[in-house]
């Protein structure tokens, strides 16, 4: 439609106007200039995101690409409706009504203490509203007014972190470029030279000190070479701290380390020296020795019986208690102090860290009394609770389909004087799960189950009072569970009895083992319609073995799994990683001797090897952004007579914490489509989903994705994602590109990106994720690029080229 010259100009008008409007322009005063934009150049050693932290003002956030600020629309739509004389008059009239309540419970000391609670609740979130305006006032933000005395202030901070980071010389000059409404700012950086430590040099006059540090002088983080940094002198003042308590030095302190500077040689080098001074009105620091070492296992009790706690004496522990309830034995390889050692804070800490694992106490205090000449630690801990009952009712979303679930957990702590934990979980649940048999099908799945797991707080094996000991340190602990799980949809009945010991520990907190000795599943299924009966064994002769899933099976596996957290998040580093290893072998006994009594009864068993490992990476951009990346990659051989993996241990991709352009399991194998392989059938190439495509149980994964997460408004979330991966069966056994082939397999990896909205309650994030495919292996080779199908005219595609996903929680 071709627009007339008066319609031409109004349309231009008016777009305008909602330009202005969204930009946060119209809201600007006589003289003021919006805040465009602002970036640095000129810095080579000290980065971008250094400088950014010292911005005192930041321009208003807008859509990419866009002249829109959201976050402004919303805050002065929320000013308009802003009336502060109202929230006055509703601060008075609940301040009048406490007061009366308040007056009226009079001599009830503790009613009065409820009713102020609530009074100052109720007023605290009163003069929230009076001073950050409403909810949309909270959750947008006002128009970025350039201001100059702000961005002097900015320009200062720079220019004294760089001093801190060495660069004496440094000088920051801004530039501003004003551009009606706008303005815009560039910070140019001159670093200069920096300057160089030439020599490190410790002073000591307690030699013992002397020897301690600079047998680790290796460890320093002040080195001959490297550029001044004012940071690097405060953590080198804490590792030393740290150092000396651990070697006995109880009441050292990090104020006792000085430096001094010397930059007289010019050059710019300057010269260090680490001077440890001695206490006042000592001759040199003192080591302190552990003479005895207190136990009171029920501290802070409210109620106390009357009478002295009993004491005994084991193992160089003196242990204190009313009653008799904790094994001395396991709390014992628990306890790091011992009389006659040094004190170490290391061991102190330790101490309290593997007590607190035992979760049988409800606080651990260690502390040191230096009375009367003596250094006597004291251990006092306060017992929870010894039953506790969890319950929960909520809403469970798999495979893309909510239902409502209630669990039932019970706690037994302590249970046969042993430091024992018995945990027993129930639940039940209807969930919404796709059909085996069609992906558009939606039925109502039951879901119930328990589990019950005894822990014991050692590994139980033979082994030496001096092996517990030493072990005592990686948190060991034996699980014994048993588990019963039954599902129930209109296809089929299906119920699951497994049992496993497991041993676990943990080196540091942020390395985790588990090393599963034994696990046994006894899965059996009934198929309750015919109908579901007949579509298995079609499927089964089109070349997918789902009809194997439903035979009664025995399975047996050990494995070994172990979670590596690399870096958490801090104040100078924003990465996070983590990475999860397991591996498993499943049917190993069989290989021994044959399974007749297993044969005998019509059970299915099976004989594999399986790996995979997942690793996942957290970028924080910035204050609310954060990019994440995650790959997951999974290897099983089956070597059994059967040639399959079990259901329970195959791979699946697709979904929502998967490739989310594709329904749940549903993607794979490799490039193998049953219906172009049969030359009939469904095959539909108007259409990207086969809604009739089974599940597809895979032996080999591959699996990437990255998503970049941003605040939206208030605890409104999105994202932007691309998602890839594929299964594969390990050999070919029904069709062409089933199996995994290193010369084509990068040919069969699935592509798909999108979009997603996040409700973010902190406690609990909904996640709604749209994932449009732009690469199908599924179809035929030259035609597999489906993101051409995507244009401004039809945004989802072709039908099936969307596939919309609701979740609980992070994909990962």
């Amino acid at each position: 439609m071709k627009l007339g010259p008066k319609a031409y100009i109004l349309t231009v008008l008016i777009l305008a106007s909602l330009v202005q409007g969204c930009t946060g322009v119209k809201h600007l005063q006589d003289g003021e200039l919006l805040l465009r934009r602002q970036k640095i150049k000129g810095n080579r050693e000290i980065s971008n995101d250094e400088l950014e932290a010292f911005y005192r003002q930041k321009p208003n956030k807008r859509f990419p690409l866009l002249p829109v600020a959201p976050y402004v629309m919303v805050y002065y739509l929320g000013k308009s409706r802003y009336r502060p004389e109202k929230i006055e008059k509703r601060k008075l009239k609940a301040t009048e009504k406490f007061d009366k309540k308040i007056a009226k419970a009079e001599g009830k000391e503790r009613s009065t203490s409820i009713i102020e609670s609530k009074k100052r609740s109720k007023i605290e979130k009163i003069n929230k509203a009076l001073e950050d305006g409403n909810m949309l006032m909270r959750w947008g933000e006002p128009v970025a007014v350039f201001d100059e005395n702000l961005l002097s202030q900015s320009r200062m901070q720079m220019e004294l972190y760089l001093n801190t980071q060495g660069f004496f010389d440094a000088r920051v000059d801004t530039e501003i470029r004003r551009s009606q409404p706008n303005a815009s700012v560039t910070y140019r950086i001159y670093e200069g030279n920096p300057l160089i430590i030439d020599s490190v040099e410790l002073i000591s006059k307690d030699t013992a000190v002397y020897d301690i540090i600079m047998g680790q002088r290796q460890k320093s983080l002040i080195k001959p070479g490297m550029r001044y940094n004012q940071d690097a002198f405060a953590k080198e003042r804490e590792r030393i701290d740290l150092l000396l308590k651990d070697e006995g030095y109880y009441d050292f302190s990090r104020q006792l380390v000085v430096f001094e500077v010397d930059t007289l040689a010019g050059d710019k080098k300057a010269n260090i020296k680490t001077i440890i001074r001695l206490p006042q009105r000592q001759q040199g620091h003192k080591v302190f020795t552990i003479d005895s070492v207190n136990f009171v296992t029920d501290a802070g009790l409210a109620n106390p019986p009357p009478g002295q706690r009993n004491t005994e004496l084991y193992r160089g522990l003196v242990f204190q208690y009313f009653e008799d309830e904790y094994s001395k034995r396991v709390l014992n390889y628990r306890v790091f102090l011992k009389p006659g050692q040094q004190y170490s804070l290391k061991n102190t800490l330790e101490t309290q860290r593997q007590l607190a694992n035992l979760d049988n106490f409800k606080f651990i205090n260690v502390n040191y009394d230096t009375t009367d000449g003596r250094f006597i630690a004291n251990i006092f801990t306060s017992s929870l609770n010894k039953y506790q009952t969890t319950n929960e009712i909520g809403m469970n979303v798999r495979e893309g389909f909510p239902g409502p679930f209630y669990n039932l957990a019970l706690k037994s702590r302590n249970v046969f004087g042993g430091l024992e934990n018995i945990d027993m979980n129930l639940f039940f649940g209807f969930e919404g799960v796709g059909a085996a048999s069609r992906a558009t099908d939606v039925y109502r799945s039951i879901e119930s189950g328990g589990r019950l797991t005894l822990t014991f707080p050692q590994f139980v094996m033979p082994s030496t009072v001096g092996l517990r000991q030493r072990i005592g340190r990686y948190d060991p602990k034996t699980r014994l569970r048993l588990g019963y799980n039954y599902t129930r949809r209109p296809e089929f009945e299906r119920s699951n009895f497994n049992a496993s010991l497991i041993y676990a520990w943990n080196r540091t907190q942020k390395v985790l083992y588990n090393l599963t000795l034994s696990e046994v599943s006894l899965i059996n299924s009934r198929i309750i319609t015919q109908e579901f009966r007949d579509f298995l064994q079609a499927e089964f002769n089109r070349g997918n073995n789902l009809l194997l899933v439903f035979n009664p099976s025995f399975i047996t596996a050990m494995g070994f799994q172990t979670t590596v957290n690399f870096r958490t998040p801090t104040e100078t580093d924003r990465r996070a990683s983590i990475l999860r290893i397991n591996a498993e072998t499943g049917g190993t006994i069989f290989n021994f001797f044959r399974p007749i009594p297993l044969e005998e009864r019509n059970l299915e068993y099976y004989k594999y090897v399986k790996f995979s490992a997942d690793y996942r990476r957290h970028i924080q951009l910035g204050v609310h952004s954060v990019l994440a990346s995650r790959i997951n990659i999974g290897v099983g051989l089956p070597y059994g007579e059967n040639g399959l993996l079990p259901y329970e241990k195959s791979f699946f991709a697709g979904g929502s914490s998967s490739v989310r352009a594709w329904r749940p399991r549903r993607l794979g194998l490799g490039s193998f489509n049953a219906d172009l392989f049969e030359g009939e059938g469904d095959w539909d190439p108007e259409r990207l989903d086969n809604i009739n495509k089974p599940e597809q149980p895979g032996d080999i994964l591959m699996e990437a994705s990255v998503e970049f997460r941003d605040k939206l408004v208030g605890f409104v979330d999105w994202a932007f994602f691309v998602d890839a991966g594929n299964v594969w069966k390990a050999n070919q056994i029904y069709g062409a590109g089933e199996d995994f082939d290193l010369r084509r397999f990068y040919q069969e990896i699935a592509l798909g990106s999108g979009v997603g909205l996040r409700l973010n309650f902190s406690f609990l994030v909904i996640r709604f994720d749209a994932g449009v495919k732009l690469w199908d292996p599924e179809r035929p080779e030259g035609d597999r690029f489906v993101g051409r199908f995507v244009n401004w005219n039809r945004l989802l595609g072709k039908p099936g080229q969307t596939i919309w996903n609701i979740a609980i929680g992070y994909p990962f």
